[in-house]
């Protein structure tokens, strides 16, 4: 057979001719070209064994490619063959059959996505836009300020998984600020649900409902009494009680003494006074209109003025989608206080920038420094009750004061308490509520006339049991509050703020 091949005759390759070479060690080298597969040669070399090659043409040059060793089955013949006709197909187009041809794949860039800081930075548009400016502040220092998100930062939202959320809000738990872990994962899920809407969707890359049920570790057991009950934090034992908290009738007394006794800023002084009188939210407070007080109203006796509370800062009203003012009609020392307001308002208007805010805000020493808000921030009433002394007190303290010794000394029903609250003006929620129209303004100012006389009875009580509280010595009491205040140097500070002074500079003056 060997010499068969040597003579170069093309018979046909089989699984016989294979298995004859294949038996014959040490046969002399020869070679026979495949007849039905130009370029295939079968090679018989002694110390090689017997081999497939393909001989052709490449850039010019003929040459020669090593196939493997003969295998003699009828799928090995085909399976040479097949190869030798793909580096044919090479070879007609030029290119090299034994280059590799296991190209790696593609790199696929994933969609575009925003990372958490831009995320973060389009949901605070959103939330500036259709929130309460506390909820924008809440939300802000919370996506960018909570040390256990910031693992997050920089990363594609697309690429945060739901275990990621979850370790950051165990990472929160386990720090002993049981309350602020859930409340955190309300925020982000918050965040997330907005991700995953469809106006954001393209660009975040989110999956809708990822943090579906996703739920806080569970808080610690800690019950009154228990002496079994484990606390696994230390923080979690000097965290103040959620309880909510009844504010003395001293504490009542001395807010308002405190408030009159020309210690405060004028308009912190007045601010403190209609809340007190009132018993009104913080923002409706700051953010009083003068427009928004009448003195000539058709269902109240001269004398009254008429508080319009704009539907915009009522709670009720926004869930409800009412758009009716809440009506309060003052007399007697909550009278006088916001006739005082709207004296001072009138006279100042012509210097103000601020033209028609009862409490506007206090002017930048630099004219280009932009203020959120052209009112005094609801935060200054929570900050000068604190630093009273021998005052307990909150704004929304004031409230839960109204209702409750409403009740106790001043004769007041649970809904009654409610009209002046403005918890749904005192009416039921079903659909009598359409119709009925009445606002009640005579039960309203009988029990603010009330309150109010009860208020300044309070009043009196303590400037007569604590001399601190007397005129005569103002600038003591004065002195103690700038301590808690401003602390160290606070007497600079204090200067600083330029306290009994709402007119403005001249040259502001002027441009009006």
């Amino acid at each position: 057979m060997a010499e068969y091949l040597a003579n170069g005759k093309q018979s046909k390759i089989t699984v016989e001719t294979l298995k004859a070479l294949l038996r014959k060690v040490g046969a002399a080298e020869s070679e026979q070209r495949d007849p039905e597969c130009p370029g295939l040669v079968l090679r018989v070399r002694p110390r090689a064994g017997v081999r497939w090659s393909y001989k052709g043409r490449l850039h010019g040059k003929e040459k020669r490619w090593d196939l493997g060793a003969a295998v003699a089955t009828r799928e090995g013949i085909a399976a040479v063959r097949e190869k030798a006709a793909r580096i044919r197909e090479d070879l007609r187009r030029n290119l090299d059959p034994m280059a590799s041809k296991t190209d790696a794949p593609p790199i696929v860039a994933p969609p575009a996505s925003w990372n958490w800081e831009a995320g973060v930075a389009a949901f605070l548009v959103h939330i500036a836009r259709t929130r309460r400016p506390d909820t924008y502040t809440d939300y802000r220092r919370i996506l960018e300020n909570t040390k256990e998100l910031r693992v997050l930062h920089g990363r594609r939202i697309a690429d945060i998984e739901r275990e990621d959320i979850a370790a950051a809000i165990r990472s929160i738990h386990e720090r002993g600020v049981e309350s602020h872990a859930a409340h955190v994962l309300r925020v982000v899920r918050s965040f997330w649900s907005w991700l995953a809407g469809d106006g954001q969707q393209r660009l975040s890359r989110v999956q809708p409902n990822l943090l579906y049920r996703l739920q806080p570790p569970e808080r610690t057991r800690q019950e009154n009494g228990d002496r079994g009950a484990r606390v696994s934090a230390p923080a979690a034992i000097s965290r103040k009680s959620a309880e909510p908290k009844l504010p003395s009738e001293t504490s009542l007394g001395r807010a308002l003494a405190i408030a009159e006794s020309e210690v405060l800023d004028d308009s912190v002084s007045w601010a403190i006074g209609l809340l007190l009188y009132t018993a009104q939210r913080r923002r409706p407070i700051v953010a009083a209109y003068a427009e928004d007080f009448s003195w000539r109203d058709p269902n109240t006796p001269p004398g009254t003025v008429v508080w319009n509370v704009p539907a915009f800062y009522r709670k009720t009203a926004r869930r409800r989608g009412v758009a009716t003012p809440h009506r309060l009609p003052l007399n007697g020392s909550a009278a006088k206080l916001v006739d005082l307001l709207l004296e001072d308002e009138y006279e100042m208007r012509p210097k103000r920038r601020a033209k028609f805010w009862l409490f506007p805000v206090s002017y930048p020493k630099h004219k280009a420094v932009e203020r959120k808000s052209p009112t005094m921030d609801p935060g200054a009433l929570n900050h000068n009750l604190l630093a009273m002394p021998g005052v307990d007190l909150s704004p929304h303290g004031v409230r839960r004061a109204f209702h409750t010794y409403g009740k106790m000394h001043l004769g007041f029903t649970r809904e009654e308490s409610k009209l002046v609250l403005d918890h749904n003006e005192g009416r039921p929620g079903d659909a009598t509520d359409a119709y009925d129209w009445d606002e009640e303004m005579n039960r309203k100012a009988a029990m603010l006339s009330k309150w109010g006389l009860w208020i300044n009875e309070l009043r009196d009580a303590a400037v007569r049991a604590d001399p601190l509280l007397r005129p005569e010595n103002k600038e003591e009491l004065a002195s103690i509050i700038r301590k808690v205040r401003y602390g160290k140097d606070s007497a600079a500070k204090f200067k600083g703020k330029n306290w009994h002074n709402r007119t403005i500079d001249s040259d502001i003056g002027e441009e009006m």
